[in-house]
């Protein structure tokens, strides 16, 4: 008989979704005595300071952030980023406004990074500042805005920040501008009838 390899992840895993507060901890824990390894350190701390945050457990959520945002393994901006949704969480709105400056100085260039610290924005009453986030994503992600057409919204990379983008837009009642259509028109045709 040939032995099954699972390849389930488990708590520690990066790919881990943890459905339950046990789940939750486990995995902080785990991924938290795993952050030694160079590869990937940031991530790990990132990920268990914010499984520890969702439970409740802020002073060790934030000693994680601290200890992930000097380290170089990082996407630049992405912990910044993560760390500041937590400090707008618990009501620290200029310590978090300083880190997205700081990532801003980073000159990150991961689609995720733009759409996380835009979403953080918006969700946090800072919609001028998002838009400038989320067109930032875009013209990183595909270049020239003025050129964007409907097929650059291939893919979720950069219909996320599309959306987060129209969504900033509407919020400030901007007017309607190229972007805007393009993105009204994918969700149009994405949309099931």
């Amino acid at each position: 008989m040939t032995p099954t390899h699972d390849h389930t992840p488990r708590p520690g895993d990066l790919e881990f979704n943890p459905l339950t507060n046990a789940e939750r901890r486990a995995h902080a824990d785990a991924l938290t005595a795993r952050a030694n390894d160079p590869h990937r350190r940031a991530l790990r701390l990132t990920e268990a300071a914010k499984n520890y945050a969702l439970l409740g457990d802020n002073l060790k959520a934030e000693h994680l952030f601290k200890q992930a945002l000097p380290d170089n393994s990082a996407t630049p901006g992405a912990v910044h980023g993560s760390y500041a949704a937590f400090l707008f969480d618990q009501g620290r709105e200029t310590e978090a406004l300083t880190l997205i400056n700081q990532a801003r100085r980073l000159q990150p260039d991961d689609p995720e990074v733009f759409s996380l610290i835009g979403e953080t924005l918006l969700e946090h009453q800072h919609p001028t500042h998002a838009t400038r986030w989320f067109t930032g994503g875009l013209a990183r992600a595909l270049g020239d805005l003025p050129g964007i057409e409907l097929n650059d919204l291939a893919f979720s990379d950069t219909v996320r920040l599309a959306r987060g983008r129209h969504h900033a837009r509407r919020t400030l009642n901007q007017p309607t501008d190229h972007i805007d259509e393009i993105y009204e028109r994918h969700r149009a045709e994405h949309t099931p009838g």
